[in-house]
């Protein structure tokens, strides 16, 4: 039956990477809608999660709280709207924000004890050949390489620019390149964090990350890596990420244009962070404790744009439009789940652990995207990949798992 188990999730996994593959082709040539196809993913995850969760894989305390305070606070939305006479717009938008956690937290009970080496090998390398048709994409994306209006478009794609000219791709994954972001943070636990026989095929794999980077040209996801390279360099005194991140600064000092880039630069942040920060602050303006405590409205940060749901309320930031929505206790319970459920994996080294964390808080913060069900569904993915395969440095952990 476990067994069954690990085949039926790759099963899942395969056919959510074909129809995210094909999603902007099915809406291009046969008219199906980016949202039919993301609803028919939405189901057949909950199938999956619902066939397959085991009595070995039984509610924690954690995050047994965390499901139950959701679907509490979703009632209490949902009661609140009607007595109010509000619009039904914003029931759906309620739901839809409930659903994204319930999903997040079956994901976490339906891999929470994934240790299959063999089918994990089987999902390394179906992340990994989605994750370069994305960078295909990307390239077929961009104007200067190949400008292909129809992918920038369909599907549900929006690819966007930033002041200083910069083409930034979304890797067609629909939505916006903050998705792509923090689907790319993803790929890079899985580059950075475990070990390839082939050697050729991990550096090509590094390169096409590289050009993704610069294609979707995200400062939440740099940010993120820069925290992954800063604890590797800290904990496991790592000198080949110590020396990589020496001669960047160095190219950036000595660079001819340095400061001319550095200036624009500055004011692209300077203009983009202006806004957000806005944002950030106007959240807490006439919020009081039970607000803060409890979250002001469910659904407000959906991204649906149903009545006067704003999806830039938080500025972004998926941890701020979790306080919006859940409050102070369902920011800190959900960071709770997930640091819990990252550290129960007992092949991974701490530092991967504190990596994987860090990073992952840096870039919800920052951005949001992790709503989605291909960004959610990667991040855990990259756990099980990384936990099931060997880490650099560090082989001799599956000599753990397989004792267990």
């Amino acid at each position: 039956m476990i067994f069954s188990k690990y085949r039926m999730f790759g099963v899942f996994v395969t056919v959510y990477f074909l129809l995210a593959s094909f999603k902007p082709w099915l809406d291009i040539y046969l008219g199906i809608p980016h949202f039919l196809v993301t609803g028919f993913q939405i189901s057949l995850c909950f199938i999956v999660i619902l066939l397959f969760i085991h009595k070995e894989l039984s509610l924690k305390v954690p995050l047994f709280i965390f499901m139950i305070y959701v679907l509490a606070r979703l009632a209490a939305e949902l009661a609140h709207v009607y007595y109010e006479g509000r619009p039904y717009e914003e029931m759906v938008g309620a739901i839809y924000s409930a659903v994204r956690f319930i999903m997040f937290g079956g994901l976490v009970l339906l891999v929470g004890q994934y240790n299959n080496v063999k089918s994990a090998r089987y999902l390394k390398y179906s992340l990994l050949a989605y994750f370069l048709l994305t960078c295909f994409y990307s390239i077929l994306q961009h104007p200067m390489l190949g400008n292909s209006l129809l992918l920038q478009t369909a599907g549900g794609n929006v690819v966007s620019s930033n002041s200083l000219g910069f083409f930034r791709a979304n890797g067609g994954v629909g939505g916006t390149v903050i998705a792509y972001a923090n689907f790319l943070l993803a790929i890079s636990w899985v580059i950075f964090y475990s070990e390839f026989a082939n050697k050729k095929f991990h550096l090509f794999l590094k390169l096409c990350l590289l050009l993704s980077l610069y294609l979707c040209f995200s400062r939440s996801v740099f940010t993120g890596l820069l925290a992954m390279y800063l604890i590797s360099i800290v904990y496991d005194k790592n000198l080949k990420a110590a020396f990589i991140m020496a001669i960047i600064t160095l190219g950036i000092f000595y660079y001819q244009q340095t400061e001319v880039i550095l200036n624009n630069y500055s004011m692209m942040v300077s203009y983009s962070d202006a806004n957000r920060t806005e944002a950030w602050v106007n959240m807490f303006e006439g919020v009081n404790m039970l607000d803060l405590l409890m979250g002001s409205q469910v659904g407000q940060n959906t991204g649906l744009f149903l009545g006067d749901l704003e999806k830039n309320y938080s500025g972004d930031s998926f941890l701020l439009g979790t306080l919006n929505d859940f409050g102070l206790i369902g920011v800190i319970l959900f960071v709770f789940v997930f640091t819990k459920f990252v550290f129960s994996f007992v092949g991974l080294k701490k530092s991967t652990k504190f990596g994987i964390l860090m990073s992952f808080i840096l870039v919800l913060f920052i951005n949001s995207g992790f709503e989605k069900l291909l960004v959610m569904l990667s991040y855990f993915l990259a756990i099980i990949i990384i936990n099931s395969a060997p880490q650099v440095g560090h082989s001799a952990r599956l000599e753990k798992i397989v004792s267990r």
